[in-house]
């Protein structure tokens, strides 16, 4: 039998609570996600010829590792690149609610706060996304040897 392969920083656990995520989303949900998916203008959709699909591929790939976010916690560009993807289209919802993690990441509470208020008064359901990564406030903390301030913790606590 094939072992599964996660990617790096991905276990069993965490691809199921995607899986939950959307299983769970209600029909309206998935079609607002997916029409803020589509209008993204950061990313372009188009038809590929099958013979040049493992060329596109490689130079996603290859886009990717230049970037190297995950493997180097490169807090600083990714801030960067979400900063410019807001100020091009300021209705990116998620993009904040991804902002206010690495924000808690980077224990900017403050920045961290705005970012995720930003994000829920936008409509996003930032508890959803934190738990994506992270099970409730006490993992996070856990896992970062931090403690969260009250009043994000209140924010990032299932009601």
């Amino acid at each position: 039998m094939k072992q599964n392969q996660f990617p790096p920083g991905w276990d069993e656990e965490r691809v199921q609570k995607v899986i939950d995520y959307y299983e769970n989303q209600t029909e309206d949900e998935a079609v607002a996600e997916a029409e803020e998916a589509f209008r993204n203008e950061l990313v372009t959709r188009m038809e590929i010829p099958t013979d040049l699909v493992s060329v596109v591929r490689g130079l996603i790939a290859k886009h990717k590792r230049r970037l190297d976010y995950d493997g180097r916690n490169d807090f600083e560009n990714v801030i960067k690149d979400h900063r410019t993807a807001v100020q091009l289209k300021p209705d990116l919802a998620t993009t904040y609610a991804t902002l206010g993690i690495i924000r808690l990441l980077q224990q900017e509470w403050s920045e961290a706060k705005i970012d995720l208020t930003v994000a829920n008064d936008l409509g996003v359901d930032i508890i959803a996304i934190y738990n994506l990564f992270y099970d409730d406030v006490e993992d996070f903390e856990k896992q970062n040897n931090v403690q969260l301030p009250e009043d994000l913790a209140a924010m990032l606590k299932q009601q």
